[in-house]
């Protein structure tokens, strides 16, 4: 069934210029991607994507927003990403935004201690 959201509802609404989303910090990245559906006639409304690496940069900016639920990515990110930011400027419509993916490179750290195993005392029944 087709809606405004991508894998599962909700997804965040983008309705006025100047709406912003910013992620919290992740490291070591290789891409992103997200969905994107805009909601009426888009007009020359845009999505400014950008990402922070000792100051904001753009990835892209989308001009041409799908009024079609739509995967939009693999987008490469500097590796020294640390953060991103999404940036809606309204001229018509709405924008439901979901599902951001970012792949991060993962260097396990040698000799690393694993997690302790839970332990469960068990209790008498009385």
């Amino acid at each position: 069934m087709a809606g405004d959201f991508g894998h599962l509802s909700p997804s965040i609404k983008l309705d006025a210029s100047g709406d912003v989303i910013e992620t919290s910090e992740f490291g070591t990245p290789e891409w992103l991607q997200f969905w994107v559906k805009g909601q009426g006639t888009m007009g020359t409304s845009s999505l400014l994507v950008e990402e922070n690496y000792g100051g904001w940069s753009t990835v892209t900016s989308i001009t041409e927003l799908p009024t079609t639920g739509t995967i939009l990515g693999m987008l490469e990110l500097d590796s020294h990403t640390t953060a991103l930011r999404f940036s809606y400027t309204k001229v018509t419509g709405d924008l439901a935004f979901d599902d951001v993916m970012v792949k991060c490179l993962f260097t396990p750290t040698p000799g690393g201690t694993p997690p302790p195993t839970p332990s469960v005392t068990p209790t008498a029944n009385a």
